[in-house]
């Protein structure tokens, strides 16, 4: 089982996967490791699975440190899907784990959220995260509007000139 994740992170889109059969933890000093990330060979698999033409490649991987739900010391997965969430009474908190991320070329992007569009299901065994089906969601109401002719992209030059959408 795999649940793909898109995030932003200095203005780029960054895909990234939990799996319920994670890599071994190293720690490479940059903090621990996220326990349920998945590895780039499983992504390729779940995304070639879901139709979706996109390779992550070894060169682009990078180590992203994301701040998630933790219980002591330990994650909490997105879902019970991918692993139970541990136990205990202490208070849940956002804690730094680091895992690896690679970052989507527009194009890419696009691909990717015209395929999630409103399903929750990519293929079977992978799965759209919750932050996923919000960018698809956002990218299908954007693209309508557009559509519509409900808003049209347009430059305002003040200082400097910046990109708006205007009705």
């Amino acid at each position: 089982m795999l649940v793909l994740h898109l995030g932003d992170h200095d203005g780029r889109l960054w895909l990234w996967a939990e799996s319920d059969r994670p890599a071994p933890s190293s720690d490479d000093g940059g903090g621990p490791a996220y326990p349920f990330a998945a590895e780039r060979k499983a992504l390729t698999q779940a995304l070639a699975a879901a139709g979706i033409a996109l390779k992550p490649t070894a060169k682009a991987a990078t180590s992203l440190t994301l701040w998630l739900p933790t219980r002591g010391a330990h994650p909490i997965p997105s879902t019970p899907l991918i692993g139970a969430a541990p136990g205990g009474r202490s208070k849940v908190q956002p804690r730094p784990w680091r895992l690896t991320a690679w970052p989507l070329a527009l194009d890419a992007a696009l691909d990717l959220l015209a395929l999630a569009g409103d399903r929750h299901t990519l293929a079977p065994g992978v799965i759209a995260g919750v932050e996923l089906a919000w960018w698809a969601a956002a990218a299908q109401l954007a693209g309508s509007l557009v559509v519509r002719g409900q808003y049209l992209p347009g430059l305002v030059v003040e200082e400097v000139a910046r990109a708006v959408w205007e009705p």
